[in-house]
């Protein structure tokens, strides 16, 4: 957001995504949920070249198995 001249609270925005996630998730019609078999990732502390090396993992890793 910086980058795009946006100034925001770093710890309101992670607040506002929390609760945006938590009504998604406990929405009465299609609540956001993780299928089953899913693969979640995590790419909080992940830089752009990490998360694409992990995703890169999981899909050869996928078509291996197929």
């Amino acid at each position: 957001l910086a980058d795009q001249g946006v100034s925001e609270d770093p710890d309101a925005t992670r607040r506002s995504m929390a609760e945006r996630d938590r009504q998604d998730r406990s929405r009465a019609h299609a609540p956001l949920t993780v299928p089953d078999g899913a693969v979640v990732l995590d790419a909080t502390d992940l830089g752009p070249d990490a998360v694409l090396e992990r995703v890169s993992a999981l899909v050869a890793a996928a078509l291996a198995e197929e």
